[in-house]
This record gives structure tokens, sequence and C-alpha cells, in this order.
């Protein structure tokens, strides 16, 4: 509880620790600042929120303070707002600069690929020579590969509505990740309204957002540990304009605070073999269904 306690205990700001009291000392008229209010996080949430103050004392007929009235605002979703819209931006500018970039890398690496296979088919090379104009070859298209992911996203192709049934959807995506789930002693779990639910969607786009959603989620996941798909699905009355909800969850570590705003940039990865491309690929799909890709952690 704040009741007798000084508000300067639990409301920081930049102007230092005293800052509240000195506006009521000196008489200010008024007090605006963007702070921070410390809580005791008990529902799990974070231990200090920003806020803007606003604080102006309360005068009698004699010119004296005898209080004030402080009004705290909660800035923490208008915050995460202005934050996601500097990401989106970055990323806009990333894409830009991917594409160019694929583009220039693509066409001597198809030169490359060419000889390497003009020399693979010529027969002059056998044994251990010959094995290595297979990895190049491979190494190659790896490389194509990446490019192909980066220009889907640059320049994706035409998003193609169809009714898709979501709880379908995410049964199917779960199927085709059992044997690994076995093999690597991880559960999976569907939790989705009835079959029969209808909404409009690219399903080649969000299955394979889905696809790389529950694969991360296997791979963070220590084993007996179960991974869920949610299928959130609201059914107004008009079905092309049905609001639907992904939510796939795991048991694993989490993600690091300092990697949290950077998940989605190209390239960006703490996978030994991963491309850093994924998340990257799956945010442009979700984003041009009109929704939002987002991550959280939560305590334990």
């Amino acid at each position: 509880t704040a009741i007798g306690r000084r508000l300067d205990e639990f409301v920081s700001l930049p102007a230092g620790s005293t800052a509240l009291t000195r506006a009521l000392m000196e008489g200010r008229a008024t007090l605006r600042a963007e702070g921070l209010l410390h809580r005791e996080a008990t529902d799990g949430g974070p231990a200090s929120l920003p806020v803007r103050v606003n604080l102006t004392p309360v005068r009698v007929p004699d010119g004296s303070i005898r209080g004030a009235v402080c009004v705290l605002e909660d800035r923490s979703h208008l915050l995460a707002l202005e934050n996601e819209i500097r990401h989106l931006d970055t990323l806009a500018a990333l894409g830009r600069f991917a594409s160019g970039l694929a583009h220039e890398i693509r066409n001597p690496m198809g030169g490359i690929l060419a000889g390497v296979e003009y020399l693979d088919q010529s027969g002059e090379f056998s044994g251990e020579t010959r094995e290595h104009l297979t990895v190049i070859q491979g190494e190659v298209r790896r490389v194509d590969s990446i490019l192909t992911d980066l220009l889907q996203v640059a320049r994706p192709r035409e998003l193609v509505a169809t009714p898709v049934d979501p709880a379908a959807l995410g049964r199917s995506v779960l199927d085709g990740f059992g044997p690994l789930a076995e093999l690597v002693g991880v559960n999976l779990e569907l939790r989705a309204p009835d079959p029969g639910e209808t909404i409009y969607a690219d399903e080649q786009m969000i299955r394979q957002v889905l696809v790389n959603l529950v694969k991360n989620a296997i791979e963070a996941s220590p084993a007996a540990a179960t991974v869920e798909l949610h299928v959130i699905a609201a059914q107004p009355a008009d079905a092309s304009s049905a609001r639907t909800g992904f939510v796939v969850s795991d048991r694993g570590p989490g993600i690091a605070a300092e990697d949290l705003p950077r998940i989605f940039e190209p390239f960006f990865t703490r996978k030994g073999q991963g491309t850093g491309l994924g998340l990257y690929v799956s945010h442009g799909f979700v984003e041009r269904h009109g929704g939002r890709l987002r991550v959280e952690n939560r305590p334990g």
C-alpha cells in the first residue's frame, strides 16, 4: 500500500529521487514528467511500470500549500506500441537491404554452381575430388535456399485467402511433428475449438508460420515436456472478418531479455545450424494477414 509512504519511495523520476518532494516544497504550479512506478509484482508482471506523472499542488486562499493531486498514467501499452512501430520500420529497412543483397549474391553463385556442375559432369574427376565437388554443390544450393527465403519476404507472392479450418490446420501441423517429438521425448498437445470453424487465410503461409513456431518450441523443450498449440477462434456473423489466434507455448528456458528485441531480425539466431530466417519470414507472413506475431516469457 502507498498510504503513509513518501511518494518518491515508489515513483522514480529522471530528475532524482526527491523530485516529487521538491516540487511540493518549491510550490511549483505543476509537475509533468516521465518516470517509473515500482510495485510488488505478485501477479508475475513487471516490477516497474513506465508512467507519466502529473502533480498539481493544492493551495488554500492564503496561498499556502495544503497537499497535492498526483495522477499516474500507465504508459506501458503506449510504449510497447511505439517500440513495435520502430521495430517494424527497422524490419522494413532490413527487408529492402536483404532484397538487394540477395540479387547481388545470386548471380555470381549461379555462375559458381554452373561451373562446378560442368566439372562434375565432365568425368575427369573421381574419388575425393568428386566428393569435394558434391559438397560445393550442396553448399551453393543451401545459399540459394537462403536467398529464396529472403526474396520471399522482400517480394512475397500474392496472398491467396481461402476457407481454412484452424483446428484442422493445427492438428495437421502437430501430426507432422509426431516422429520428431517422439524421438526427443516431447509431448504435443492441441487445444482448439471443435472442427468446422472457418476463417479466410492463406493456408500455406499460416502453415509455414506454425511449422516454424512448433519446431522452435520442440527444440527448446527439455525431455518429457509438453508443447501446446492453442487455437483461439472467434467466429463473427461475417466469416471473412473472423479473427483467429494461434498460441504456441513450451516449457523451455525462455528467451534472454537482451535477445527479445532482435528475434525477428533476419540472420539473428542462437542456434549453431540456424539461418535466423524462420521467425523473420513468419513475421512477414502474419503481417500480411493484418495480424501480429509477438513473443513473451512467463516466470517459471
